[in-house]
């Protein structure tokens, strides 16, 4: 009988520790969540103009290439 005791006391305690380290972590995923919808939609715009810039002048000079390439 107190075996089974001390078993079921570390099952306890071991569930408990479990218990703290999932409410850790759903803090920190709560925590990224916000930061992430939080972010201002100017630094998204500029970010998203500067690629599209940037992939538009590749492929422009990809088309030259090929065009120059092709005669």
């Amino acid at each position: 009988m107190e075996l089974c005791a001390e078993r079921y006391n570390s099952l306890e305690q071991k569930l408990d520790s479990m218990d703290k380290r999932l409410n850790a972590v759903e803090e920190h995923l709560i925590a990224i969540r916000d930061s992430i919808t939080n972010k201002s939609n100017s630094s998204d715009k500029q970010l998203i103009a500067i690629f599209t810039s940037v992939v538009g002048v590749l492929i422009a000079g990809i088309i030259t290439l090929l065009v120059n390439y092709l005669k």
